[in-house]
């Protein structure tokens, strides 16, 4: 056990504990998020054929909203309560303690987001390896590339790698304290990853015209399961994006202390690179 000082016992008693009911918001968001993600499967496959019967010329449609509604009420409630939880300030004393933390010279946050981003290698491993291995079992000259045209992949592309440059722009202007700067480079940022999610949800259009779904062919499951991984991925990282801008505009965040930028960066910059591996893997080979 730790042995406590007597200077830690003094600031502990001095620090009061600070109660929130936003963790259990957030966990009220995910039951009912995932309730409705539960029955969702035959609502979006209805989505979908009836959005490329409408982008082919035809009509159809479906009149489900049940688990949809669940599952945007969810997903509503997390958001709020997320937000809530990010206003929130803990302002605690830090406690000594007879034993070091090993690693003191990094920072726990930073550590904890590149054991988020191992994490995330794993999954997208996973997927990534999983139809690496359909292709060779099937016969890789079998298969031929999902999406139509390799045009709007290769935009995507440039799009991404532009919003990277623009998330180093970011962490040089919050450690030169200029909030115009950043605001600027996040909101360009912001921009670009809300320009890369309309090009994919173009493509998934026409894709879903030509009568391509996730449940027609295990490539196309393959495909679509990968690249609305990373889109969610991308999303999320807008999430954070648009928070960081709302702390930016408010509190002036992020101009003494920039670690939060660079935190987001390397996850900006993973998703960045997941892409430019799911580029050549489902547009050119």
């Amino acid at each position: 056990a730790h042995e406590r000082t007597g200077e830690a016992e003094s600031l502990e008693a001095d620090h009061e504990d600070h109660a929130s009911i936003w963790p259990f918001g957030i966990g009220v968001g995910m039951f009912v998020t995932f309730l409705g993600l539960s029955g969702l499967t035959p609502y979006v496959a209805d989505f979908a054929t009836a959005r490329g019967a409408e982008l082919a010329g035809n009509t159809a449609g479906s009149e489900n909203v049940l688990y949809p509604a669940l599952s945007l009420v969810g997903v509503g409630i997390l958001g709020v309560a997320l937000f809530q939880y990010g206003r929130e300030e803990f302002n605690a004393p830090e406690m000594a303690i007879a034993e070091r933390w090993p690693f003191e010279g990094v920072g726990t946050t930073k550590t904890g987001v590149w054991f988020f981003l191992a994490s995330d290698v794993v999954v997208f491993g996973a997927v990534i390896g999983a139809y690496v291995f359909m292709r060779i079992h099937g016969g890789w000259g079998t298969f031929e590339t999902v999406p139509p045209s390799a045009t709007i992949g290769l935009i995507n592309t440039y799009v991404l790698l532009t919003s990277s440059f623009t998330v180093v722009i970011a962490l040089v202007m919050a450690e030169r304290g200029n909030k115009r700067g950043l605001l600027a480079s996040m909101g360009v940022t912001l921009l670009l990853g809300l320009t890369f999610l309309a090009i994919k949800s173009y493509e998934w259009g026409q894709e879903f015209a030509h009568g391509i779904y996730w449940f027609t062919e295990l490539q196309y499951s393959m495909y679509f399961v990968t690249t609305g991984l990373h889109a969610l991925h991308v999303i999320l990282g807008l999430l954070i994006a648009g928070f960081m801008i709302y702390r930016i505009v408010s509190v002036d965040a992020y101009l003494e202390d920039d670690r939060p930028v660079e935190y987001f960066g390397l996850y900006w910059h993973f998703v960045d690179i997941v892409w430019v591996i799911l580029f050549p893997l489902f547009y050119l080979m």
